[in-house]
């Protein structure tokens, strides 16, 4: 009988042709081998969908599904739907992977199975190359280990740090993933951090690699990066994702969501005046919305401890100084922060 694969490796590609090949051959030259490699060409109009078709022709290992254009978090859907691995890997595909990386990870893998495997990256600032390590204790965690040292920074804790909300970078039960994957094509940003979440809360055991063996590319056109208005419907799609999978009755998840709900109103709310709409109008639409029950509750009991940042979208937000959030989207957008 054939052996199941080890990694379901996923690539979502949307017009990447200047990258992808790039990708796809760190996979393709890792010394270990027992992977399926799911290319999911999500509607691309440049070159990228016959990239992967002749990719495809070289290495049977490779899978491709072509697929109208609908999003990230659909795409990774489309793709675990015929995933065959024990674990499911995403990489995006502007980035790629050390040599050594799936080796290791199975290593981790063969000698615990756990349920998530995490691991740091590295990226490139200036002429220089940054290795990011994970900022948590290195080596295995218990579901008690989680509870004890993830959880209370799991969401959102009060000094406005959060755990890893990536996919990429972690290796992940398939069917942890499933379970908790979210597919929504109007989730443009925080689909990943909505998965990573319920993922950890229901994992029974985890292990954390400080190596760096993902390669991050910075690019300025990705959705978090430009400088472009967010969907309204994203904090609402994405937090009400997260509400649906973790008790938040446990712990300070409570607390924790209405720290997040609120940060991610505020990135949707200032992200609006990049739109060509007057001031007033937009200022209007940030207030209608912020009507919302979901959005006020969090707002309202959202509480910081020592961070200028998350001080200054609280009172933003709460004395409704929408003018603050014009002057931020400004400044954010000039000096690129």
């Amino acid at each position: 009988m054939k052996e199941r694969p080890l990694f379901s490796i996923i690539i979502p590609v949307y017009n990447v042709e200047k990258y992808l090949q790039e990708c796809v051959q760190s996979v393709l030259k890792q010394n270990y081998t027992n992977y399926q490699l799911i290319l999911v060409d999500d509607g691309s109009i440049d070159n990228s969908s016959s990239i992967c078709d002749e990719l495809a022709k070289r290495d049977n290992r490779i899978k491709v599904i072509h697929k109208q254009n609908e999003g990230v978090s659909i795409a990774r859907k489309a793709a675990v739907q015929i995933a065959k691995g024990k674990y499911v890997f995403c990489i995006d595909a502007d980035d790629w992977i050390y040599d050594n990386c799936l080796e290791n990870i199975a290593k981790v893998i063969n000698k615990q199975e756990v349920d998530i495997v995490c691991y740091g990256m590295t990226f490139e600032k200036g002429n220089k190359m940054i290795q990011s390590e994970l900022p948590y204790r290195e080596g295995y965690y218990s579901k008690s280990d989680i509870e004890k040292e993830i959880y209370p920074l799991l969401i959102h804790d009060k000094n406005a740090g959060y755990f890893s909300p990536t996919l990429w970078g972690k290796a992940i039960k398939t069917e942890l993933f499933i379970d908790n994957l979210l597919a929504n094509k109007s989730a443009t940003i925080g689909e990943d951090g909505a998965c990573v979440i319920p993922c950890v809360y229901n994992a029974e055991s985890m292990y954390i690699i400080k190596d760096c063996y993902y390669y991050y590319r910075y690019n300025d056109s990705s959705a978090t990066k430009a400088r472009k208005s967010f969907d309204w419907n994203y904090p609402e799609i994405v937090n009400e994702h997260i509400i649906s999978k973790v008790d938040m009755s446990k712990f300070d998840f409570n607390n924790q969501m209405n720290r997040k709900i609120a940060h991610d109103f505020f990135n949707a709310a200032y992200s609006q005046f990049y739109n060509e709409m007057s001031y007033k109008e937009i200022k209007n639409d940030i207030l209608n919305h912020m009507k919302k029950e979901i959005y006020r509750t969090a707002i309202d009991n959202a509480h910081y401890k020592r961070t200028c940042i998350a001080w200054f979208m609280l009172v933003s937000l709460k004395q409704k100084w929408i003018f603050l959030l014009y002057l931020y989207a400004k400044i954010k957008k000039i000096i690129k922060i």
